[in-house]
Order: C-alpha cells, then structure tokens, then sequence
C-alpha cells in the first residue's frame, strides 16, 4: 500500500472519529431514579461548553482541530450522582476498578474527565444533559476553588527545549519535562503488576517521564478551553513518572 492509500484510509478513519464524537444523540431518562452500579457516576454537563473560551469568546467550529479528540469533546461536568462504594478485585478484570481507590468527590462537584466518556451513555432529563461515566475516568475536581486530584492523578506542567531532528535537520518543540502543579493521594495497588509509584513526588518537582509512558500523557484540556486555572497541564499519574531532577 503507497502512502497516499494510507494516507486516505488516515483521513477516513479520522472522519468517522469526529462523526461518533459530534452525533451522539442522548436518550431521554428519569435520571432520579436511575440506580447506579458499582463504580458507576452520573455526571451533568454542557454539549455547548468547548464552544466557549474562558474569556468568553465563542470560537467558530472551524477553529477547532476536530481530528483530536481533546478538542471538541466536553471535558467538565457536574457530580449528579455517585456510587455507593469503588469495587475491586484483582481477580475480576472485567468489572473491577484498574486500581484500589476510595471515591474522593462529592455531589455538586465540578471535575474534569477523560475525553473518552464522550461514548459513554448519554442522557437528557428537565432539559439537561448527563454522562454515565466510569469513576477511573474522572481526574480532577474543583470544590470551593479547590483542586482535588482523583485516581493517583498529577497534573504537571509541561516544558518543551527546541531540538533538531537528525534525520531531516528540521528543529522541533519536544516535551523534556515537567513541573508537578497539582497531586493528590498515590495508588497503592494496581491490578497491572507492572504499575507501581511512589508517594515521594511533591509539587514543585521538576520530573522526567518513563518512555514505556510517553504515548499515556495528555492534556486536561484542549489548546483552546483552559478552564481549571487557564494554563494547559499535562495528566499523568506516578508510575509513569521515572525519575526526579535536583
């Protein structure tokens, strides 16, 4: 296959991509009487919310690069409903939390998630609009003006050196590493082995990042919509983390 071939198969995929994320049509539900399931949280947001900036400017769709997904997925909401408890078993893979946590927000909470839950199951109730959610999907919330990290969640801020490719002698912005701004509680059991962290790391450390992890980073927000505090931040959590500059 020439590369032009791959090249519309990539546009194509691309396409379908931002179709699944731009027609979702929720399903009208009587949320109050929706029981939720283990690990399970109801959460309300606002379709419109990425057409806003924090300013207040409305950005025309155009604008937006719709082939990542962090662009044009809603990304905050409010906690309308929670789980009883987090249930986890290492031996059971297929419903188990991937780590042993304990729910750490509360009703009323604004959080931010994964862009993921974009496919989660939507809901419309009163005229308002809900995601059903995984609880591992959420990282970070706000309560009262401040910052909880959920889910051994770091958000960092990112530092980038410009370095010269060697192949084509092209100069790039390349992400070195990364100033810790917000943490909350590690995790202390994995249900992957392989995953295992640290409780040293604080804010304020200047850390570099494991390269098995380099592909797992991404940013709380897109370019465009910084609402935490207006500054993108990277989301990661400490097992990707490989080690700590003096």
């Amino acid at each position: 296959m020439n590369w032009q071939k791959k090249a519309n198969l990539k546009i194509k995929h691309m396409s379908k991509q931002r179709q699944a994320f731009e027609y979702i049509i929720p399903m009208a539900m009587n949320i109050d009487k929706f029981k939720l399931m283990r690990n399970q949280v109801i959460v309300e947001y606002d379709p419109k919310q990425v057409e806003k900036t924090p300013s207040g400017i409305y950005a025309p769709v155009g604008a937006l690069n719709h082939d990542i997904a962090a662009n044009f997925v809603p990304r905050v909401g409010k906690v309308f409903k929670l789980p009883k408890m987090l249930y986890y078993n290492k031996k059971d893979m297929a419903n188990s939390m991937r780590w042993k946590t304990e729910i750490e927000i509360e009703i009323g909470d604004t959080v931010w998630m994964n862009h993921v839950t974009a496919l989660d199951s939507q809901y419309t109730f009163k005229g308002k609009n809900y995601k059903l959610i995984n609880y591992e999907d959420i990282v970070c919330a706000k309560r009262n003006g401040k910052v909880i990290m959920i889910n051994g969640y770091i958000l960092c801020k990112p530092v980038f050196e410009i370095k010269k490719a060697l192949i084509f002698e092209k100069k790039e912005e390349i992400l070195t590493h990364a100033v810790v701004e917000y943490i909350g509680k590690h995790i202390e059991e994995y249900q992957d082995p392989r995953r295992c962290e640290s409780d040293s790391i604080k804010v304020g450390d200047t850390v570099v990042f494991d390269k098995r992890a380099l592909g797992k980073k991404r940013y709380l927000e897109s370019d465009y919509f910084h609402v935490l505090d207006g500054k993108p931040h990277l989301v990661v959590q400490r097992y990707m983390i490989a080690g700590i500059i003096n």
